[in-house]
């Protein structure tokens, strides 16, 4: 029987159907069903106010399918578990379909990359309920572990969000309302933080729950500085790892550090690192601005190096900075 047939009923009604002993035509019970599907998805398609309010419906049927598929899954062999699995698909389809009407009709409130991780979502649901029977066509699109990373579900490693704007945005806020615990940018790459009474500890590199949080709390405007965190936390490790000592006079500032002699380096992030770039930054005497753009070396202009010169500061690429550390810091 195909799943588009499936029509549930009370115990009483599916005994007078089974005996034909209604008046009801197919029609009119599918009528009845489309009716009562639509009521359904009305009731879970409400639009929410906020990321926590949509979280607080999400989570719990996340939670609830991962559990299913953790207990009897593909990852689990025998007929035991393959036969609890068919047991759970309903629950599986109507879990799926709940969270396809609810997301959709809050995309607003993701990040933009996390709604394209919806869209994927949406396409597995599908594929699922119209290939779980059939063996001869072998599903294509798997569930996106990416959708429970967003929602605090599952942590998954998906690389750095590039934006250290946001970021420093985000730790303004915590410092502001006594909420920031810690920042670990070498071995760990977490941010720890106070909320409902308890230590959130955000990895760095599970990006889709990285750029949802940092997209709840409006930390993308404004925009402070081009910086990328990648780059910044390579060349921070850098620095680690060859024991060279420094610290960050300001966490909301991640990209000025002072070296262990005193020299205060600033990271840029620009093609071309100009003159005008160089205007927005309060230059002092020996200062370093580096510039991290490494696709091209790092270029700097000469009318930057001029200007940095006239400050008495030195305008570097990231190559120079090592050789740089290597003279001086030893």
């Amino acid at each position: 029987m195909a799943y588009g047939n499936l029509l549930v009923l009370c115990r009483n009604c599916h005994r007078i159907v089974d005996d034909q002993r209604t008046s009801q035509t197919e029609e009119e019970m599918s009528r009845w069903k489309r009716i009562r599907n639509r009521e359904i998805r009305k009731r879970f398609t409400k639009r929410y106010d906020s990321f926590e309010e949509l979280s607080d419906h999400v989570v719990p049927i996340l939670e609830r399918n991962r559990s299913i598929f953790d207990s009897y899954g593909p990852i689990n062999n025998g007929a035991s578990a393959h036969h609890m699995w068919l047991s759970f698909e309903a629950e599986l389809l109507a879990n799926n379909q709940k969270l396809v009407d609810i997301l959709n009709k809050n995309k607003e409130l993701l990040h933009f990359a996390n709604q394209e991780i919806v869209e994927r979502f949406t396409t597995h649901a599908h594929e699922f309920k119209e290939t779980r029977r059939d063996r001869s066509n072998p599903r294509r699109i798997l569930f996106p572990a990416k959708l429970n990373s967003i929602f605090g579900v599952e942590r998954v490693s998906a690389g750095l969000t590039p934006n250290v704007s946001a970021l420093q945005n985000m730790i303004e806020q915590l410092i502001r309302d006594g909420e920031f615990v810690d920042l670990d940018l070498e071995e760990e790459q977490v941010l720890v933080y106070r909320e409902n009474d308890s230590d959130v500890v955000l990895h760095l590199n599970d990006r889709p729950r990285v750029d949802q949080i940092l997209w709840s709390r409006r930390c993308y405007r404004p925009q402070t500085t081009s910086l990328r965190l990648d780059g910044l936390l390579f060349t921070l490790n850098w620095l680690r790892r060859r024991g060279f000592e420094y610290r960050i006079p300001n966490l909301c500032e991640l990209g000025h550090i002072r070296l262990e002699d005193g020299t205060d380096v600033i990271f840029v992030y620009e093609y071309c690192l100009s003159a005008s770039h160089l205007y927005k930054i309060d230059i002092d005497e020996e200062m370093l601005i580096v510039n991290l753009y490494n696709w091209n070396g790092g270029v700097i202009s000469e009318d930057a190096e001029s200007h940095a010169e006239e400050f008495g500061a030195v305008a570097m690429n990231q190559r120079e900075f090592f050789r740089f550390c290597h003279r001086n810091l030893k």
